[in-house]
């Protein structure tokens, strides 16, 4: 079913694939139903439920989900159908080239078996495509299979994960392990994973969302979350985005920034490199630039390279005020973050771009863990592979100063010590870079194991969830640790996570 969804995925090259199962669908329709020379009523049932399938296979193109309704009926019907259609055709052909009454029958045979024919070799072409798309794009388990093997080996069977919703059924299919949440019960877990666990500002916030949940042993984070926290956020409903912008140019520094200082600058941004908003009002030359249209269009590195040792100076950027068409001069940025160090405010001025940028990583090789190995320990295999063949490339990220304080980006993003989480497995595709941020299939996977002894001193209430549906505390219940943390909103406030 989902490999016929894949066939049918892209619009713009399947007009034709319209055309052959348009033309199937008709003839089909007169064989079942030619009141004078018919088949057998079980075959008309089948063949009224094949068009059925059909027909919704063309519709998932619309909106894959539509598929879901007939997934009972098509398993069932589709061995009927491959064995009843080409006997249908074989016994009209026989008869009209015995009868002679009509020549249809004869075109409309020939017609339908070449159009099942072009369609079942596009469709082999397609699966093929899909196959090797997917690895590129974000189906495939190129890293996600050892991380999940790795789980699957290597912690106690009873283990229970947290992850962001996309990766529950892969946890529990190949893991085997139990999880949180997946695609059948996102659905409110998910509201409060993205609100309380990635981005909780306060260690009171995760630990006690954490207990509530019966405790799960282990959190799952990956680099594609980068690119989903939009879409995170705004279920947490405080929307927030990370950008990653890409080199653009190295120039020698011509005096504008940080002048005699440093003698190059790399410029990040600017011909569809990276275009971030703000998320937070700024004053420029004393004029307010409001936060919903203003953007981050630019960003500027300076730094030295001298007999191979490299020196960097503090960020500058560019903005762009979508309302009145306006472009700053260089401004200097408000934060810069370094992995496993953290951030550090570079300009705490008025005027500066109320920010941070983080340096992605440009390695052009890592060990990778590389799964598909069931006789190697752990599943995997250590292997070398060339980054930058793959699309990684100089680029930073850029961070709203809002997301600063959240556990994504302090425990994930700036690999910073968090209490309450120990590393326990990673892919070593380096965190911080263009790959792991736009590659779902190459991406950093991080296996985190959640200690509660140090998180207890932080749990606002020993409650866990209820099963129950009228219970209070029921783990669905979208209103109870809202009051929680609301009765807590001072301690909360005041305690951000170390």
């Amino acid at each position: 079913m989902l490999a016929v969804s894949l066939f049918l995925s892209n619009q713009t090259s399947n007009y034709y694939k319209y055309g052959l199962f348009g033309i199937v669908i008709v003839f089909i329709l007169a064989m079942a139903f030619d009141k004078i020379d018919y088949a057998e009523k079980t075959s008309k049932i089948y063949m009224v439920a094949f068009i059925f399938f059909l027909l919704a296979m063309l519709f998932s193109n619309l909106e894959n989900q539509l598929l879901e309704g007939v997934g009972f009926v098509g398993v069932i019907v589709v061995p009927f159908a491959a064995v009843l259609v080409p006997a249908v055709l074989v016994r009209r052909t026989m008869k009209t080239f015995r009868s002679h009454k009509s020549l249809m029958w004869t075109i409309s045979s020939i017609i339908i078996i070449v159009a099942f024919l072009v369609i079942a070799v596009d469709l082999n072409s397609s699966l093929n495509t899909s196959y090797i798309a997917s690895q590129q794009s974000g189906s495939g388990l190129a890293l996600w299979g050892p991380t999940m093997q790795w789980i699957n080996y290597n912690t106690p069977v009873n283990s229970t994960l947290l992850s962001w919703w996309d990766y529950g059924y892969w946890e529990e299919a190949i893991a085997n392990r139990t999880t949180v949440a997946d695609g059948s019960n996102s659905y409110g877990f998910q509201s409060m994973i993205a609100k309380y666990f990635f981005e909780a500002t306060s260690p009171y916030q995760y630990a006690t969302f954490l207990n509530f949940m019966h405790r799960p042993t282990y959190a799952v984070i990956s680099g594609s979350e980068v690119e989903k926290f939009s879409a995170i956020s705004t279920i947490a409903l405080n929307y927030t985005q990370f950008t990653p912008f890409g080199e653009s140019q190295v120039a020698h520094n011509q005096g504008t920034i940080s002048a005699g200082d440093y003698q190059y600058i790399a410029v990040f941004g600017g011909n569809n490199t990276g275009v971030a908003p703000l998320e937070a009002n700024m004053v420029i030359n004393g004029v307010p630039w409001s936060a919903s249209n203003t953007l981050l269009v630019e960003a500027i590195i300076p730094f030295n390279y001298t007999n191979s040792t490299y020196t960097q100076g503090p960020p500058y950027g560019v903005v762009y005020n979508e309302l009145t068409q306006q472009v700053s001069s260089i401004l200097p940025l408000r934060y810069m973050c370094a992995y496993s160090i953290g951030c550090g405010i570079a300009n705490a001025s008025q005027s500066a771009i109320p920010g941070a940028v983080m340096m992605l990583n440009a390695n052009n090789t890592a060990n990778l863990h590389l799964g598909g190995y069931q006789n190697l320990p752990g599943g995997y295999a250590v292997a070398q592979i060339p980054l930058s063949y793959y699309g990684n490339s100089p680029g930073l990220l850029f961070m709203p100063e809002k997301s600063l304080n959240t556990l994504f980006t302090k425990l994930y993003l700036l690999n910073e010590t968090v209490p309450g989480f120990s590393l326990a497995f990673t892919d070593n595709l380096p965190v911080n870079s263009i790959l792991s941020i736009s590659n779902q299939v190459l991406t950093n996977i991080n296996v985190y194991k959640i200690n509660y002894t140090a998180l207890s001193a932080y749990m606002l209430q020993q409650q866990q969830c209820s099963v129950d549906e009228s219970a209070t505390n029921y783990c669905a219940n979208l209103s109870y640790l809202p009051a929680v943390f609301s009765q807590n909103s001072t301690l909360i406030a005041n305690t951000q996570i170390p």
